[in-house]
């Protein structure tokens, strides 16, 4: 920026050494008064260029200017909906995360009830069960249904995955009744816990589990107009260790093998480690006959032979500070029995500065573009803040 007439006339009448530095500390100041300061400064204005503070400068474009009291957010990464991959605290080597689902469309009759089983097994495709029990808890013949991710429901041995781990799910169940006929009762849980075991008596093999999950004091009950809007239940990890554990892929699971996952032992089940939460759905009979749509996301850490396309797009697996990973971890495991809309899928939550401090630190370098427009998009909040704002999904 060029001299003002005043400025000129001051370095005209200067002494001969004194005009070569006067002018440059005019054009210094000039140029910081047009662009402002790193503290983000406004362009001076007034007597003697004076720089004044700006309340804030713009952000950029799509961004939208958060307020200094709005807390920052971290993503909900054991949300399957999240495109963040779920990080841990020490390094754990390399591997590919995949993403799959499965759906099944199911009728809720008047006279049985309706039982839904889903989990992350960790170590195959098979993600859930739905099948009939009548009154008595009695299985209802040739009722059962298993839902196995398309893409992991080959065994390492049949040119599936080398190895795999739990990484995050969900359940999303719809109904989609008929307005005028919809309704009945439905009971849930997203349980840490085995469910009871199934009886050796064919006429009452499932009655225990029906009355366990029934009986829990962490179950909800709702109507069946309530799941309306699809509505999602997201699973946590529930044993560190077997949660972090690569073991070879198995692939598909029969229903027993699942229930292996999620009930105790017994006559007919031998428990396998779990390595996340268990999520149970009880339709009840209704009065009209019902439709439902589930749908069970699951994302895990895969492992490919080196000569495969799979082994040749593996990365390194994120880490990140164990503040951040035990916050969300935390946060998931207090609201599992809270459903949340499928479209809100990802949602940023609200957490302590020091724990946004960690996520922006490594956000950018392990989840690429999408943590660099999440790094940017964290706001500034209070420096003395001391305790959890609530946590939001």
């Amino acid at each position: 920026m060029p001299l003002t007439s005043k400025q000129q006339k001051r370095v005209d009448a200067a002494s001969g050494p004194r005009k070569a530095s006067m002018r440059a500390a005019f054009l210094r100041q000039n140029a910081g008064s047009k662009t402002g300061n790193a503290e983000g400064m406004a362009p001076g204005k007034g007597k003697g260029n004076k720089p004044t503070p700006n309340r804030r400068l713009p952000p950029p474009a799509g961004q939208a200017l958060a307020s200094p009291s709005q807390p920052r957010r971290i993503p909900n990464y054991l949300d399957p909906m999240c495109p963040c991959p779920a990080p841990t605290v020490t390094s754990d080597g390399r591997a590919l995360p995949y993403t799959g689902l499965d759906s099944y469309d199911f009728q809720v009759d008047t006279t049985n009830y309706t039982v839904l089983l889903a989990t992350n097994t960790g170590d195959s495709g098979t993600v859930g069960a739905v099948f009939k029990v009548n009154v008595n808890g009695g299985y209802i013949s040739n009722s059962m249904r298993t839902l196995t991710i398309p893409a992991l429901a080959a065994a390492d041995n049949a040119g599936g995955a080398s190895s795999s781990r739990a990484m995050k799910f969900s359940v999303s169940v719809v109904n989609c009744t008929n307005n005028l006929k919809r309704g009945g009762r439905v009971t849930y849980i997203n349980s840490a816990q085995r469910l009871p075991t199934m009886r050796t008596d064919v006429a009452t093999e499932f009655i225990d589990v029906i009355d366990g999950i029934k009986a829990s004091p962490y179950r909800r009950r709702i109507n069946g107009t309530d799941l309306v809007t699809p509505k999602q239940l997201i699973g946590f990890p529930v044993d560190g260790t077997v949660y972090r554990q690569f073991v070879g892929h198995q692939g598909t699971l029969s229903h027993i093998e699942l229930f292996g996952r999620i009930m105790a032992a017994g006559p007919s089940i031998t428990p396998e480690p779990r390595p996340m939460s268990a999520v149970a759905y009880i339709f009840d009979p209704a009065t009209d006959e019902q439709d439902y749509s589930v749908t069970i996301r699951a994302a895990y850490y895969t492992r490919w032979p080196i000569t495969s396309v799979p082994g040749q797009k593996m990365e390194a697996i994120p880490t990140a500070d164990p503040h951040f990973v035990n916050a969300v971890h935390d946060h998931v495991e207090s609201t599992a029995n809270e459903m949340v809309h499928v479209a809100e899928g990802g949602a940023l939550a609200t957490v302590l500065p020091k724990v946004a401090n960690a996520v922006r630190t490594y956000a950018p370098n392990v989840f690429g573009r999408a943590g660099a427009a999440l790094e940017a998009a964290l706001p500034e909040v209070p420096a003395a803040a001391e305790a959890f704002a609530p946590l939001l999904l």
